[in-house]
């Protein structure tokens, strides 16, 4: 039985899952399972990753209609092994000590899910070989408010290592877009600790046609109905993280209006419910002093009323444009 099981979505990602795959198999931790989901992806994926199974016996391959990323995460969460669960998107990669550290550090301190920090890249490049391994461990209230308050860790899925019984009638919400939303603060209910590096373990690649510099589409509303149930747990059993919490629910708003701006998207009624939402927690999200004051004021901009925040941006975009 392997310690860890890695799974890994792919799908369109031809160009990218030669080097996560061997980012993976390069780990100074050996003992793991590496299970690649073939997500029906229409390129050469499927044959890419026989081909690696065909040179590393500790290599599963799946392959299955396709099903989003969710999916893809559920049937291999289905089939895993290990003791601990860990993912990695097919577009990334990984720095050859990372579940080296992540194992070590949840071991130590005794906890449930080990988190390290990532970057964002456009392109492959060497960390520096200089290794830091700060650690800060968190009980279970302290990590919920983590998940929001932006200062160690958020809801990513893949920059963590988990105990494989957090799982446990849990599942990536399938047709959904950000799935981590949706998903991590459940994990994070059941825990008891945390542990969390300085370590940058996980290289996350910003390709051109990512979900976060696409087009704005009505789907990536997804983001804030995840907020309902996050409301809902922090109202019964989380409290002290409603500040935190609903900080980072008008950051969301303001971002998608943003995007909304940027694309010339039309909906007045989502719009103005966006307005509404601004408005209604205007004075606590104000209150907050963990808040940037660019953020207060343009909250109270949309607030007041959001076209004037549409003509900003609009200006804005045009002369970054010229």
């Amino acid at each position: 039985m392997p310690i860890i099981s890695i799974i890994v979505p792919i799908y369109k990602v031809e160009k990218y899952i030669h080097n996560c795959i061997n980012s993976i198999l390069a780990q100074t931790f050996e003992d793991f399972e590496l299970i690649l989901i073939n997500d029906g992806s229409p390129d050469n994926c499927g044959e890419i990753c026989n081909d690696f199974a065909r040179m590393d016996n500790r290599i599963k391959v799946l392959h299955k209609e396709n099903g989003g990323l969710s999916d893809a995460r559920n049937a291999g969460l289905n089939i895993a092994q290990g003791e601990y669960i860990a993912f990695v998107d097919g577009d990334d990669w990984i720095e050859k000590d990372m579940y080296k550290i992540l194992y070590q550090n949840i071991k130590k301190y005794n906890a449930d899910i080990s988190v390290c920090k990532y970057r964002e890249v456009s392109g492959y490049s060497e960390i520096d070989s200089v290794i830091t391994n700060n650690c800060k461990v968190f009980n279970n209230k302290e990590a919920f408010d983590c998940l929001f308050n932006n200062k160690y860790f958020a809801s990513h899925a893949c920059d963590k290592l988990y105990k494989k019984e957090l799982f446990d009638n849990i599942q990536y919400p399938k047709g959904k877009l950000y799935e981590d939303m949706f998903t991590t603060y459940k994990l994070f209910e059941k825990i008891n600790k945390v542990v969390y590096s300085n370590y940058i373990g996980y290289n996350y690649f910003q390709r051109k046609d990512g979900i976060v510099k696409s087009k704005f589409k009505i789907e990536k509303l997804d983001y804030l109905n995840a907020f309902e149930g996050i409301f809902d747990l922090c109202v019964d059993k989380y409290p002290q993280s409603k500040k935190a919490v609903t900080s980072a629910f008008i950051l969301a708003n303001i971002s998608l209006l943003g995007e909304m701006c940027r694309d010339n998207f039309r909906d007045k009624i989502i719009k103005s419910n966006i307005e509404k939402k601004v408005r209604k927690h205007l004075l606590f999200f104000c209150c907050n002093g963990n808040v940037p004051i660019k953020s207060k004021v343009i909250a109270i901009v949309i607030a007041i009323n959001y076209r004037i925040f549409e003509v900003i941006k609009n200006i804005r975009y045009k002369i970054n444009m010229n």
